[in-house]
């Protein structure tokens, strides 16, 4: 289906939402840091970014920043932590994301965010 790039510096996150991700059809490329995501990112345009807020080297909102340096279209899928405050999440719209996930959140959200922005880049062109 599409080419999703997964980060998230918890590693047992990381494999499940890859699992729920790869069990919807997508194919997931997955990155612990930001560092690793942008090169990624770079390397090989996905079809869409889903990325942790808190993130060991810099934030995700690092990470969003420098993929919206070069790139103004690529949705963006962000999950943030328990306790996360709407104040960040504004700041994340106001950066270029598409949707913010607070977590606690079910599986089925973060599959609808992903398939809901696909569906909308893939009817914009």
């Amino acid at each position: 289906m599409a080419r999703v790039l997964l980060v998230d510096e918890n590693a047992t996150v990381l494999l499940s939402n890859a699992m729920l991700l790869k069990g919807d059809g997508h194919h997931v490329i997955e990155a612990e840091s930001e560092l690793e995501a942008l090169e990624l990112f770079l390397a090989g345009k996905p079809d869409i970014v889903v990325t942790a807020l808190n993130m060991p080297e810099r934030e995700g909102m690092s990470l969003i920043d420098e993929i919206r340096k070069t790139d103004g279209r690529t949705p963006i899928v962000l999950m943030g932590g328990i306790g996360n405050s709407c104040k960040q999440f504004s700041l994340a719209t106001t950066k270029g994301v598409n949707v913010c996930l607070s977590a606690p959140f079910i599986p089925s959200r973060l599959v609808g965010a992903v398939n809901g922005l696909l569906h909308m880049k893939v009817s914009k062109r």
